[in-house]
């Protein structure tokens, strides 16, 4: 290596050239411990000049030129260090705290995500190391908060106060852009309509057949009253008779922690309890209730155990939403589809795509009870409607 960096020598030469190389380096790294920094940078930049390849000259001159204040030369320096050394963590972080302090924000984050992409896994690192990768990291994070906060703020300034609030569709679009949200699809476990939008949950004024159904929101809990009176009503919601194969495994099975009143169960119905609910029927024919052989209609109320909880799972079609109207509410009471929780509103129904997973909890010391039912997709046209209904008419009859 000396013979190659000093061709014109004998070899006596270049180890006496190399011996004052190497005091002059140190005499610069002395000069930076004391804070000399003008004596430190006239070292290293003379060693520059003479062509020296040693990679502590570039980082003395830049560690000088920073202290002088030349941000510029000191950016220089690290950046032909950098050249040959690439992966050099501490030298990337220098190089993300210079661009920081001239105020390049934006070059500076992608400087100290790159020191923290540079370090190779289950490698021990010295403390100095490990405290810059630290830091790193902690900028990357402030960089982030700062940045999500700026862009909520532009983006409500833009298009008005609470433009992107939580629920909103600019609010959840920018959840997905600062990774806090998941990207959920439908994915229903028996029959797929394609080309429906992937929502999760659905705002109940959309569907001019709210307001009938929770006029009657009284006069349900009355009639749910009466049939919850008698304990043997209720039949664990899941059952291992293949009636529900998506919850086939479930935890759930033949539990009371989440059970049911029937009223009509995929088009099946049971009378006794239908005879006693004539004011929760009549509120439901405002409803655009499908009829789909073997699938629906289904109409029932479903209680939850105080602490219990329903797991993730996703619904047979995505024909259909579900309707949820709640009777009895205690606290601590969610219903989470996809990336939403969503509490219930006394007398609002709540409404969802059940082929999206979803998951509830009742974390109160109370049972949950709601009405559930399904009605068809608005987006489906009354062709949509009827080709779903052959589709499954002739799933029948081959069945038969």
């Amino acid at each position: 290596m000396l013979l190659l960096a000093c061709p014109r020598f004998g070899y006596k030469d270049c180890y006496m050239q190399d011996q004052r190389q190497n005091q002059a380096v140190e005499a610069g790294f002395q000069a930076l411990q004391q804070q000399r920094w003008h004596d430190a940078f006239d070292v290293f930049k003379a060693a520059d000049m003479d062509g020296s390849e040693d990679g502590r000259v570039s980082i003395g001159l830049a560690i000088a030129a920073r202290g002088l204040g030349d941000l510029e030369a000191s950016l220089a320096a690290i950046d032909k260090f950098l050249a040959g050394n690439g992966t050099h963590i501490n030298a990337l972080v220098l190089r993300a705290d210079l661009l920081k302090e001239k105020g390049e924000q934006r070059r500076a984050i992608a400087a100290y995500m790159a020191a923290v992409k540079a370090v190779p896994q289950d490698t021990q690192l010295d403390e100095r190391t490990r405290s810059d990768l630290q830091r790193a990291q902690r900028e990357c994070l402030g960089a982030a908060g700062l940045y999500e906060t700026y862009l909520r703020d532009f983006v409500d300034d833009t298009l008005g106060s609470d433009a992107a609030a939580p629920g909103t569709r600019a609010g959840m679009a920018l959840d997905h852009v600062f990774g806090k949200a998941q990207i959920y699809h439908q994915k229903p476990q028996r029959f797929y309509f394609p080309e429906l939008p992937q929502r999760q949950f659905f705002d109940r004024t959309e569907f001019n057949w709210h307001e009938a159904v929770e006029a009657a929101s009284e006069d349900i809990k009355y009639e749910f009253a009466t049939l919850a009176a008698r304990e043997d009503r209720f039949d664990p919601y899941v059952t291992p008779d293949g009636r529900e194969p998506h919850l086939a495994q479930h935890s759930l099975t033949n539990s009371p922690d989440w059970s049911a009143i029937h009223l009509i169960r995929n088009g099946e119905r049971f009378e006794d309890n239908l005879a006693q609910c004539p004011l929760t029927m009549a509120a439901l024919s405002h409803a655009p209730i499908p009829t789909v052989k073997a699938n629906s209609p289904s109409a029932l109320f479903s209680r939850l155990l105080p602490k219990a909880h329903i797991p993730p799972h996703t619904g047979m079609m995505n024909t259909r939403l579900i309707c949820h109207l709640p009777l009895v509410l205690p606290g601590h009471c969610t219903l989470r589809v996809g990336n939403q929780t969503r509490g219930w509103m006394d007398g609002e129904l709540l409404i969802f795509d059940d082929s999206i997973e979803h998951e509830a909890h009742n974390g109160s010391d109370q049972p949950r009870s709601v009405l559930i039912f399904d009605v068809w997709r608005p987006e489906l046209t009354e062709d949509d409607r009827a080709l779903v209904t052959a589709i499954f008419d002739g799933i029948e009859a081959f069945g038969a």
